[in-house]
C-alpha cells in the first residue's frame, strides 16, 4: 500500500513536471520581459550575465530574451537567493553549449523540476489527513492555480518572484510534512528552514514575512518534547530571521530610496486636489507637488539624484513618516487598498511581453495559454475590497474556532486538525501583512507585478478554504452513513 501511494505522489509530480515545463517550452516558448530587474542579478560577482544586444527595445518590456554571454565578474549588489540558484543553471547551460553562454530555458527546466519535487510532498502530506475526495480537490486545483501562466512565465526570467514562487511551494511541501506526521524528523525542520531562508531572502519586500516565519519555527518547537527538537526549532528561527534581516541590511540605499521616492510621489501625491495638503502633512516643500505621479526613472524638472533633493526630500521622509500618514488618514489607506485589491485580481503585467521576438508575436503580447485561473479571477472575482475584508474576517474565525485549543496538541493521541487549522491561520497572516505592503512601499510602480507574492498567498487560502469544505462535506456524507448502518442493525436485532 505504501509503495503504492508512493507511486501516486511519483505520478503526480510527473505530471506537474511535463505540464509546467510544456506551458513554458512548447513553441512558441513563453517567460516574461525585462522591466530592467534583471540587472540587479546579472552583475552579480557570482553571476556575471551580460545582454547579447545593444537594443534597448529588444532588451526591455517587448520581448523575452532568451539567451545571455557568460562573462564572469560584475560589481552589482543586491542580496537574493536567486543568485545561488542561477549558478548551477549557468554552469549546466555552458556545458551544454560547449561555451559562455547562458539559455533561459534551462532556468525555467531547473524551476519545474523543483515544483515538481514539492508536488511530491505536498501530495504526501495531504494525503495523510485529507479524506479521498478532498485530496482529489486539493491535487487538481493545485495544478489549475499553481501552473496558471501567471506565475509560470516568471520561471521563465530572472526575477525574483520565480524564486518566491518555487520557495514558498517548498515550504507549503515541508510545513504540511511536519504537521501531519506523528512525530516530525530533523530533517524536514532543516527542509522548512531552508525554503523559509529561500524565501525570505528572495527579494526587499520579503523581510516582514520572514519575522513572521520565525516565529511559526519557534512554534514548530511544541511538536516534539525532547530537547534536540525545541533547539533545532529556535535555531531554525534565529537562522530564517537572521538571513533576511542581513539581506535586508547589505541591500543598496539607492533601492530604498527608489521605493520611497515611488511610495510618495506616485503613492500618497495621486490625488492632484490634495497634493499640497498631502506634501504639507509630510512636512515637505509644496514645491515637490511637479513630481507627483512620476516614476524614479522618468524625466523630472528637479534633479532628483542631486544633493539638494537628498536634502529637501530624502532627508526628511522615511517608513515612519509614510506609516504615520496612512494611519491619520484612513480614508487614503482604504483608497490605496482599493487600488492594491484591482491591481491583485489582474495577477498579470500588461507592459511585459511573454513571447521571444523570433516567435513573430507583436510586442508586449501577453500568452493566455493555460490562464483558466488569472482570467477567471480577473473577471469574476468581486472588486471590492470590503468583499475582500469580509473574506479575510470570515477565513480568520473559521481557522480560529478550527483550533479548539490552544497551540499545537501532544503528539501521543495526535489531533491533526487543531495543527491544521493553526497552519491555515498562519499563512492568512502571511498573506494580509503583505497585502499593504507592495503600495505602501513603492505606490503604483509596477503594483501587479509587486503584488505576486500576496496572489500566491491569497490562492493559497482559497485552495485551503475549498479544501477544509469538501473535507467538512465528504466527513458529514461518511457520518450519516455509518447513523444508517448503525440504525438498520439496531432494528434488525
Amino acid at each position: 500500500m505504501r509503495r503504492f501511494s508512493r507511486g501516486v505522489d511519483g505520478g503526480y509530480a510527473i505530471l506537474v513536471f511535463v505540464l509546467a515545463t510544456g506551458i513554458l517550452l512548447a513553441p512558441p516558448a513563453i517567460g516574461m520581459a525585462n522591466n530592467g530587474d534583471f540587472e540587479r542579478i546579472m552583475y552579480q560577482p557570482e553571476v556575471g550575465l551580460a545582454f547579447n544586444t545593444t537594443d534597448p527595445h529588444l532588451r526591455y518590456f517587448n520581448w523575452v530574451n532568451r539567451y545571455f554571454d557568460v562573462v564572469g565578474g560584475g560589481d552589482a549588489r543586491y542580496p537574493s537567493s536567486l543568485a545561488l540558484l542561477l549558478q548551477p543553471a549557468i554552469a549546466v547551460s555552458q556545458w551544454l553549449y560547449g561555451r559562455p553562454l547562458f539559455d533561459l530555458s534551462v532556468l525555467a527546466v531547473f524551476y519545474t523540476a523543483l515544483l515538481a519535487v514539492a508536488a511530491f510532498f505536498t501530495l504526501g502530506a495531504l494525503r495523510r489527513v485529507l479524506p479521498p475526495w478532498a485530496t482529489v480537490f486539493a491535487a487538481l486545483a493545485g495544478i489549475v492555480v499553481y501552473c496558471d501562466v501567471a506565475y509560470l512565465a516568471y520561471c521563465r526570467s530572472l526575477y525574483s518572484e520565480a524564486v518566491s514562487f518555487v520557495s514558498f511551494m517548498f515550504l507549503l511541501a515541508f510545513t504540511l510534512d511536519l504537521l501531519t506526521r506523528p512525530v516530525p524528523r530533523i530533517w524536514g525542520l532543516v527542509a522548512f528552514g531552508a525554503a523559509a531562508v529561500a524565501f525570505g531572502t528572495a527579494k526587499l519586500q520579503m523581510a516582514p514575512l520572514a519575522l513572521v516565519l520565525g516565529v511559526f519555527a519557534v512554534r514548530l518547537a511544541h511538536l516534539r518534547q525532547d530537547r534536540l527538537w525545541r533547539v533545532a526549532s529556535v535555531l531554525c528561527a534565529a537562522v530564517v530571521v537572521g538571513a533576511s534581516t542581513a539581506s535586508y541590511a547589505l541591500t543598496p540605499r539607492a533601492f530604498a530610496y527608489t521605493n520611497l521616492y515611488h511610495s510618495v510621489f506616485d503613492g500618497i501625491l495621486v490625488n492632484p486636489a490634495t497634493r499640497v495638503q498631502d506634501l504639507q502633512s509630510l512636512h515637505l516643500d509644496a514645491r515637490l507637488a511637479v513630481l507627483a505621479g512620476t516614476s524614479y526613472f522618468d524625466r523630472h524638472p528637479i534633479d532628483v539624484r542631486g544633493r539638494e533633493f537628498r536634502e529637501r526630500f530624502y532627508r526628511k521622509i522615511g517608513w515612519t513618516q509614510i506609516a504615520g500618514f496612512y494611519l491619520t488618514h484612513p480614508d487614503r489607506f482604504i483608497e490605496a487598498m482599493q487600488q492594491s485589491h484591482r491591481a491583485a485580481l489582474a495577477m498579470r503585467p500588461p507592459y511585459l511581453g511573454n513571447y521571444e521576438r523570433s516567435s513573430g508575436m507583436p510586442a508586449k503580447t501577453l500568452t493566455h495559454r493555460f490562464s483558466v485561473w488569472s482570467d477567471t479571477k480577473r473577471d469574476w472575482f468581486p472588486s471590492s475590497v470590503w468583499v475582500l475584508a469580509g473574506y479575510w474576517l470570515v477565513y480568520v474565525v473559521v481557522a480560529v474556532r478550527g483550533l479548539r485549543v490552544r497551540g499545537f496538541r501532544p503528539v501521543d493521541g495526535l489531533e491533526r486538525g487543531p495543527r491544521l487549522a493553526e497552519f491555515a491561520l498562519w499563512v492568512g497572516i502571511l498573506a494580509v501583512i503583505q497585502f499593504p505592503i507592495p503600495y505602501l512601499a513603492e505606490g503604483r510602480n509596477e503594483l501587479v507585478k509587486h503584488l505576486f507574492t500576496y496572489d500566491l498567498l491569497w490562492d493559497t487560502t482559497l485552495l485551503i478554504s475549498g479544501s477544509w469544505a469538501i473535507a467538512k462535506i465528504e466527513s458529514a456524507i461518511r457520518l450519516r452513513k455509518r447513523q444508517r448502518v448503525i440504525v438498520s442493525e439496531t432494528t434488525a436485532v
